[in-house]
């Protein structure tokens, strides 16, 4: 191919290889390699290990995909999608130690989605989980008024907003939201 020639004149190479890198059966991108004049072109065993390089690396990344879905999983609310009790707990744990070590400010919301059951009870449980991810929308949007707050259910109808480091009016309109 004249682009792939030039490209490599362009780079002072004289071969090249590319191997796809599979991932989740579908090629994520390509492992490009070339040399210099002043070294021998690939043969078939630098492309075998080529392939096999490129094989471990969208291993590597699949496994990574893998684990950042699992930390989601581990840290979301399935039906509303905020955080759950976890994610509460691990960002409450990380405002005390601000607030111990530089006396950041720590604020916490709690409050329930009030006529819940009455919901579930009248107009089904499908009625209350739209209820509840509704409700959930609305603390959310309340929370991102707040740097780096995180809004979450902690079961049931409770929720809250963690925040830190926010001023106390921020906290207030967030809560009267």
């Amino acid at each position: 191919d004249d682009a792939d020639i030039e490209l490599l004149r362009d780079l002072d190479k004289h071969c090249s290889v590319g191997a796809p890198i599979p991932m989740d059966g579908r090629i994520w991108g390509e492992l490009f390699l070339s040399r210099t004049v002043d070294q021998p072109c690939f043969d078939e065993t630098d492309i075998d290990l080529a392939l096999v390089v490129a094989a471990q690396i969208g291993a590597a990344l699949a496994t990574a995909d893998h684990l950042e879905n699992v930390d989601r999983m581990a840290h979301t609310d399935p039906l509303t999608g905020i955080g759950n009790r976890r994610a509460v707990d691990e960002n409450l744990d990380i405002a005390m130690s601000r607030n111990r070590s530089d006396g950041a400010s720590v604020a916490l919301i709690v409050c329930d989605l009030n006529g819940l059951k009455r919901i579930n009870d009248e107009q089904g449980h499908d009625a209350g989980d739209r209820a509840l991810i509704r409700f959930a929308a609305m603390l959310s949007a309340a929370a991102a008024a707040l740097p780096g707050a995180v809004a979450a259910r902690l079961g049931g109808d409770e929720f809250c907003i963690v925040a830190s480091d926010v001023s106390a009016d921020l906290v207030v309109e967030a809560a009267q939201d």
